[in-house]
């Protein structure tokens, strides 16, 4: 608890990599399978000196540090997530691998690789890193830009009023203690939604990036024509909608925020705002093509 939260996610970074590891040994893409597990060494071994180096440091002001390290994370952390990514894709640039793991932390989900250019495990590993980046960005958001009223949680609303959130520091404790408690859910959703597709005859990789980049909201596919091309098919697309609803408001997550019960998950601004944008984009892009085929016809 005392180290670095630099160094700790550093470290966790490392162990994920064995999980694509794992994938590339059982579909017997052994290349894939060594890029990742001697990265995933590497980088564990590395962050695990650096551990010891920094284990007797300490923090003065933790708030600063914590913010620093949220800077860090984006920038720095993504060099390390690239080395196995630029070891298995050896026809790019270093930058360009450095491009897809910031997208996928971020949980942007933007590509610059067609599908069908990236082996299985590789589309499993920019899921998995969405996903950790989707729960980094859950828990800071709630343990820490809200407790220094940043990022836009200065309030959160209850009923009419409105109160201040509590808390104005930032330390390893507080950090670890809404990491788990939102783990068990964000982990349990993302289990659930694995299941479901691959009930609805998704192949268990497919499902699982889908699953994990719902709950992410990074939108990552191994499949060259995203979910619309998924074995689950239309039924698939209806049941990630409904966990899209999980992963849209903060409300889903925390008991804290809807003191009114599960009805006042109707007035929640992030899912207000994700229906004007479903209704109104599909209307605005209709009315484009409109206005281009009239033109073209006359």
């Amino acid at each position: 608890r005392d180290l670095p939260l630099f160094v700790l996610l550093g470290g966790m970074a490392g162990a994920a990599m064995f999980v694509p590891a794992v994938h590339a040994w059982v579909v017997r893409d052994l290349e894939t399978g060594r890029a990742f597990f001697y990265s995933g060494i590497a980088v564990f071994v590395f962050f695990g000196m650096l551990a010891i180096a920094t284990s007797t440091l300490k923090v003065r002001r933790q708030d600063r540090s914590h913010l620093i390290t949220m800077f860090a994370c984006i920038l720095v952390l993504p060099a390390f997530l690239a080395i196995p990514f630029a070891e298995v894709v050896r026809d790019t640039s270093y930058l360009n691998a450095y491009f897809e793991m910031v997208s996928s932390l971020t949980t942007t989900g933007l590509t610059l690789f067609e599908a069908e250019r990236l082996p299985q495990s590789l589309h499993l590993w920019r899921a998995i890193v969405a996903w950790l980046g989707g729960f980094f960005i859950w828990t800071t958001a709630e343990a820490m830009l809200a407790a220094l009223s940043l990022g836009g949680l200065v309030l959160i609303s209850t009923g009419g009023s409105t109160v201040q959130v509590a808390g104005r520091s930032v330390s390893g404790e507080r950090l670890l203690r809404f990491a788990q408690r939102l783990a068990p859910s964000y982990a349990v959703l993302t289990v659930v939604l694995w299941i479901a597709l691959m009930i609805m005859g998704d192949a268990p990789l497919i499902a699982i990036c889908h699953a994990m980049s719902t709950l992410s909201t990074s939108g990552i596919t191994p499949l060259g024509d995203g979910v619309a091309g998924a074995p689950a098919g239309f039924t698939g697309e209806l049941i990630i909608v409904l966990f899209l609803v999980f992963a849209l408001s903060r409300m889903t997550f925390s008991a804290d925020e809807r003191r009114e019960g599960w009805s006042r998950l109707v007035r929640a601004p992030e899912l207000r705002l994700g229906l004007v944008l479903i209704v109104s984009l599909p209307i605005l892009l209709l009315l484009r093509q409109g206005y281009v085929t009239y033109e073209e016809g006359g």
